[in-house]
């Protein structure tokens, strides 16, 4: 018994289904069939391969509902499909399978991987996942030790060596104190958060970090690079939010709203098209005063996709997200790049013991998951492996989480990988 599909199956929905290269990716939008396809593909591999088994199919989602979801129909689908199956042996090996499938969120395939090859890591193959209150009570932690000049001893909790000797000198860094008495204790725990969580998804390290803060040269620019990256990705996204924001029946006396009419229209026929592009464009729609106004061609922005006024919408901005863009300048001075040192090392420091912190109390974050899974299968460290990995909502994929999957795929020739995504 071959597999088939419904004759009237659309092209682009056959060919993803029926296609059998070592790597396939797909780009559909919601709607589209997606869940279907997927289902498909893997009821094909099982009727086109007389060895494979369910547990040989690596299905993965990003949220629990999805995975369910996916499991259900994926099950449904091979129940009803092998109802008249011809091979009775090979029809029940297969549905016996099921109970040993593997469809899941990446975190939990991570998890399971971790319990299954724990022994191999330097970890505790019991570690749970860290909960929403305990990581909130870490940084509001971090946040009354920097506001407080304690970091050395909220590092004593936890851990010695550098990071100790790190978070002692930053308890004495006029930097330090300067940026308590420029942005806050709480800003600048959620710079830290931030930064951990955008670099562990990246695969590095507080160690990284660390170098980063005391190299002048290439890893600073690095570092500056990784940090501009992400704010002009704010910033462009405030520029295709405006771009379509077209300002009609403007009376002569209305100087406001010529002026962003204005504004808006010569930033069309000329785009920004780099990252300081982004940026004063950014900048001058968050900051300049004759923009604002309550006139009604004004106040017609409410129906735009920007949905409120202008003066709304610059309320909603983050303060950081402006004062860079409305400051930035290069190169920096002496001071600037002391200061940029300083937060560099606090955000390593802070990194740090965030990661001691949670291996001292068994605790795992999602990131430091995909991290030990990705070790796992680099060390050969896994017990089972996977002739197909097909993932779902592959535009949600962050660059650890690719690697890890990448390092599946690469883990036996044979192994192939089937991705959809938007």
């Amino acid at each position: 018994m071959k597999f088939s599909l419904p004759y009237d199956t659309p092209k682009g929905q056959r060919e993803a289904i029926t296609a059998d290269d070592p790597t396939i990716t797909v780009e559909a939008g919601a709607g589209t069939g997606k869940t279907w396809v997927l289902s498909q593909r893997y009821l094909r591999l099982l009727l086109d391969d007389d060895e494979l088994l369910p547990s040989d199919i690596l299905t993965l989602t990003y949220t629990e509902a999805a995975a369910g979801e996916m499991k259900a129909r994926i099950e449904s689908l091979i129940e009803a499909s092998l109802k008249d199956y011809p091979d009775q042996e090979r029809k029940q090996n297969i549905l016996d399978g099921l109970s040993d499938s593997w469809i899941s969120t990446i975190h939990a395939f991570s998890t399971r991987l971790i319990r299954e090859s724990g022994l191999s890591l330097d970890i505790d193959p019991r570690a749970s996942v860290i909960s929403a209150h305990q990581e909130q009570s870490f940084w509001e932690d971090l946040k009354n030790a920097v506001e407080f000049a304690g970091l050395e001893r909220l590092a004593q909790n936890y851990t010695g060596g550098e990071i100790l000797k790190a978070a002692e000198a930053l308890d004495h860094d006029g930097y330090m104190s300067a940026a308590v008495g420029k942005w806050g204790a709480r800003n600048l725990a959620q710079l830290a958060y931030k930064t951990a969580d955008l670099h562990s998804s990246s695969g590095l390290s507080w160690e990284d970090m660390m170098k980063w803060s005391k190299d002048d040269s290439e890893l600073i620019t690095k570092a500056g690079r990784s940090v501009m990256s992400l704010l002009s990705r704010e910033w462009r996204n405030a520029w295709l939010l405006w771009k379509d924001v077209h300002i009609s029946d403007v009376k002569t006396t209305d100087a406001a709203g010529n002026s962003l009419k204005n504004f808006l229209d010569t930033s069309r026929a000329n785009p920004p098209s780099d990252n300081d592009g982004v940026r004063s464009f950014y900048a001058d729609i968050t900051s300049r005063p004759d923009f604002i106004g309550k006139t009604k061609a004004l106040l017609a922005i409410r129906d735009t996709p920007v949905g409120d006024t202008l003066s709304g919408w610059r309320k909603s901005q983050p303060s950081t997200l402006k004062n860079i863009a409305a400051n930035f300048k290069s190169p920096i001075s002496p001071e600037e790049e002391a200061m940029r040192r300083t937060l560099l090392k606090f955000c390593a420091v802070s990194w740090g013991i965030w990661d001691s912190m949670k291996s001292k109390r068994g605790l795992l974050s999602f990131s430091d998951m995909i991290l030990h899974a990705k070790k796992t299968i680099e060390q050969k460290g896994i017990r089972k492996t996977f002739k197909h990995v097909l993932v779902d909502e592959f535009q949600d994929t962050d660059p650890l989480q690719f690697s890890m999957i990448e390092a599946l795929k690469n883990y036996r020739e044979d192994s192939k990988l089937f991705a959809v995504g938007d």
